[in-house]
């Protein structure tokens, strides 16, 4: 997995409301036996205001149907 962070157009429009996602949403495919994973960046999650929740924007789907998310390194707010 990458550490670099390139913005999706979700990101973009929340960060001109000065919000930061605080996960990144990835489809992790798994390699067959010895070989890496494959993560692909499919969106973001923003915690809600009282930290119950976080909304998830998706730019696709993963076929599979698993999403894993990872904290921003830049976010103060983690679960």
């Amino acid at each position: 997995m990458s550490e670099k962070h390139e913005q999706t157009e979700f990101e973009m429009g929340y960060r001109s409301l000065g919000k930061r996602p605080n996960y990144i949403a990835y489809q992790v495919i798994a390699r067959e036996e010895g070989g890496k994973s494959n993560w692909t960046k499919i969106g973001v999650g923003f915690m809600h205001g009282d930290g119950g929740g976080v909304n998830v924007l998706l730019d696709c789907l993963p076929i599979d149907g698993r999403v894993t998310l990872r904290a921003c390194p830049y976010s103060e707010d983690r679960m």
